[in-house]
């Protein structure tokens, strides 16, 4: 049975299976009787202490989650712990009295069976509920709005209720108190700009009336978001487009210095033949159009927020409707070439083409007589494939005059390329991240092998056999020795506030020139842009601790936040806060501040367009300048 049935069967008591499944009646039935989410981790309550959840009947923790989040419910905690029963049938799982669990405490996993009660479903509920509601920021109010903050009043649906999407006054006030509560209490970068959101969240508040559209309300959220410089923290742009039929262009808007080109990505060309830039879509000026898209996005480096604002181009009808303006079918648009304009009705629609610039998962060749090349542009994977093809690709390049890595336009993902990539250029273990944990108040909880071990970082102090299980083929002494010559000289550049943050904890890479694998003693280039963002951040700076490294390009995206995701209690608005302060070798932060590039090379409009590449081309030069 599919979890999607809940919503009725919150209303009838039992519903009997199909014969396929079963001939017993589901009912309400659930092993806990109070659950605690921690970075969305379920925890449950043994002996007086919170532990981690791992598995249920063997299946890992993650899979009841997952498909509770898949749900259209109102709040998937509450599928989770409320109705666990259901998630139980949907694996094909029926259990008469108990179940078996396992869970972590002092990073030692324990076995407990944990019994099916119809009255722990109440009571689980009523536990979150007294949680959600004892989360809340109650505090004086401005009365006053700067004008400044007065665009987080913009509104695509207005004030009237039109369905059943609204949500009432003190609905949204209540959210806006949970939310400011997030951000107080597990927040890492709630100072990073200096934003005052506090005024932000009163300037919704205030015009809160009789409520708002749950659209709206993730609108004037999102842009709330975007004003903290930390690009993993955000409202995603899911929020807004639920439900709503998206159209757009039919050609790809680049922004080149000051100006915006319509281009044709099927001939890489201008879109009206002699009239190459865009200037006003209904009217309305594209410096207008992209003004509002800024209000997006999160204020992070600065080519950061103008690539993305230039991609948030692409949701044209919502910044029409967020200049107040209706948008039907077809919108004109205006066209010039310098000295004259054209103006073309374009009819919006579900439009397909491709990329102005190929994007590879992993591609490597030798380029130019004998000089590697390395691209990965589509992601930082963690796959055995995928790192089996690094290696593979190392191999190739063994004999090679230099190395170009084209890491690009690569949104991020895991740090395991960098892991397998760095030990080919250096001779010692070198620490490449150092970051503090945002640790959760309510808990006296700090384990063992630190908080970060899904960012492969680790507390210096972490104890040498605990560290060999989860770095097996790592030197404990390497990596002690290297965090004590590190922290000689690391001078962080953002202080956090002593109790609230767990200690540094470290990244260590170590050399290894066993096997098929070496020392590459040639030179190494590798290409960045704003692009990179996220695990392509960490890659940059790490790899930059290579012994003949250096980066080429723009300043990456910046952003290393390690984000948890809440829903709003009312609106169900999902939100990612970050809860690591994470800083780069060289004692900067990634968020907000970016990778610079050891020498800067800009995109010519030729290379937006996907004509040339101007960055590559001076490597390859530069690299035989070097032979």
């Amino acid at each position: 049975m599919n979890l999607k049935l809940l919503l009725i069967l919150i209303y009838v008591p039992t519903f009997t299976l199909s014969q396929n499944q079963s001939e017993k009646e589901l009912d309400e039935r659930t092993p806990f009787d109070k659950v605690l989410y921690i970075d969305e981790a379920p925890h449950i309550e043994v002996d007086g202490n919170w532990v981690e959840l791992l598995s249920i009947e063997n299946i890992a923790i993650d899979t009841f989650t997952q498909i509770a989040q898949e749900e259209e419910l109102k709040d998937w905690k509450e599928g989770f712990h409320s109705y666990f029963n259901y998630l139980l049938y949907d694996l094909d799982i029926h259990k008469e009295q108990d179940i078996s669990a396992t869970y972590s405490q002092n990073n030692i996993e324990k076995s407990i069976l944990l019994p099916l009660k119809v009255e722990n479903s109440e009571l689980a509920k009523a536990f979150h509920d007294s949680i959600v509601k004892s989360n809340r920021i109650d505090r004086i109010h401005h009365s006053i709005i700067p004008d400044d903050y007065e665009y987080l009043f913009t509104r695509v649906d207005g004030h009237e209720q039109t369905d059943e999407s609204w949500l009432k006054g003190e609905e949204a006030i209540h959210d806006l108190e949970y939310l400011e509560w997030e951000i107080e209490n597990n927040y890492s970068y709630k100072d990073l700009t200096g934003f005052d959101y506090r005024i932000g969240l009163d300037a919704i508040r205030s015009d809160l009336n009789n409520g708002i559209t749950k659209r709206d309300f993730a609108l004037q959220l999102k842009m709330l978001m975007a004003n903290f410089g930390d690009g993993h923290s955000r409202v995603p742009f899911s929020n807004l487009l639920k439900g709503r039929s998206v159209k757009w262009l039919p050609f790809k808007i680049v922004k080149h210095g000051d100006e915006f080109y319509a281009v044709d990505t099927h001939t890489k060309s201008d879109y009206i033949s002699g009239y190459p830039q865009i200037t006003k879509v209904n009217d309305v000026s594209i410096e207008e159009l992209y003004a509002l898209s800024t209000q997006l996005v999160p204020k992070s480096t600065q080519k950061f927020v103008a690539r993305s604002a230039t991609q948030y181009l692409f949701y044209i009808q919502l910044l029409l409707q967020m200049k107040g303006l209706p948008v039907s079918e077809n919108v004109a648009v205006e066209f010039s070439n310098g000295s004259g304009q054209k103006s073309v009705s374009i009819k919006l629609d579900r439009y397909r083409y491709p990329k102005l610039v190929t994007d590879h998962v992993l591609k490597d060749s030798i380029i130019d007589g004998n000089i590697g090349f390395i691209a990965i542009n589509n992601g930082m994977e963690s796959r055995d494939s995928f790192i089996d093809s690094i290696h593979l690709a190392m191999r190739k390049m063994k004999s090679t005059d230099g190395l170009i890595i084209d890491i690009r336009r690569n949104g991020g993902g895991r740090r395991e390329p960098l892991e397998e990539l760095l030990p080919y250029f250096i001779k010692t273990t070198k620490i490449v991240n150092a970051a503090h944990y945002r640790i959760d108040e309510r808990l006296n909880h700090h384990p063992t092998m630190g908080f970060l071990k899904r960012r492969m970082c680790y507390p210096s102090n972490i104890p040498e056999s605990t560290y060999h299980e989860v770095e097996e083929d790592a030197s404990y002494f390497d990596f002690k020795q290297a965090v004590d010559e590190f922290s000689k000289t690391f001078i962080p550049s953002y202080k956090v506030s002593e109790g609230k943050y767990s200690n540094l904890h470290y990244m260590a890479v170590e050399p290894d020139h066993s096997g098929d694998k070496y020392y590459y003693d040639k030179s190494v280039i590798v290409l960045i842009d704003e692009g990179c963002f996220s695990a392509s951040d960490i890659f940059a700076a790490g790899i930059r601790k290579g012994d003949n490294v250096r980066l080429f390009g723009n300043i990456t995206g910046g952003g290393s936040g390690y984000s948890k995701r809440i829903y709003l209690p009312n609106s169900n608005v999902s939100i990612k806060l970050s809860r690591m302060v994470s800083f780069q070798p060289d004692g900067n932060l990634y968020d907000g501040y970016g990778v610079h590039p050891d020498v800067e090379v800009d995109y010519t409009l030729s290379d937006r367009m996907g004509l040339t590449d101007t960055m590559l081309d001076k490597a390859i030069e530069l690299i035989h300048k070097k032979k």
